[in-house]
């Protein structure tokens, strides 16, 4: 069971590949997507938590890309594919999903042809969001 106070908290699901850094083939990491860093890094100074969310299956690809994040944006995730208050449930318990894949993701392409997020779009929409929830948690 989850928490009142964990229920207030803005959390965010974090995909990796072509989100938070450009794609690369498992297991190889792509670099983190510089525009993503500075409205991740103030998504964190505004309290959310991040839980990185991924297709990345074998132990040491993710670990790797988990590493990755936390060492980015200097933090400790909240939680790798899981909520750690919330297990038991087969979907990540969040309040904002990103992802290049989303149906209504803005996407820019790589010089290799890969996808990736449009921070440009997608960051702003982030914090206004944020704030939003954070408003009508009376954050």
């Amino acid at each position: 069971m989850i928490s009142n106070e964990i229920r207030r908290k803005v959390i965010i699901a974090l995909d990796f590949d072509g989100t938070f850094a450009y794609n690369e083939e498992c297991p190889s990491l792509g670099k983190p997507i510089p525009e993503a860093l500075p409205y991740l890094k103030q998504c964190v100074t505004l309290g959310c938590e991040i839980i990185l969310w991924t297709c990345r299956g074998i132990p040491e690809g993710l670990s790797q890309a988990a590493n990755l994040v936390e060492k980015t944006l200097e933090i400790i995730l909240y939680g790798v594919n899981s909520h750690p208050e919330d297990t038991h449930l087969p979907k990540v318990n969040a309040n904002i999903f990103i992802d290049d894949k989303g149906v209504a993701t803005p996407v820019k392409i790589d010089n290799n042809g890969h996808p990736y997020t449009d921070w440009d779009i997608v960051g702003p929409m982030l914090l206004q969001k944020v704030v939003d929830l954070r408003s009508n948690y009376g954050n």
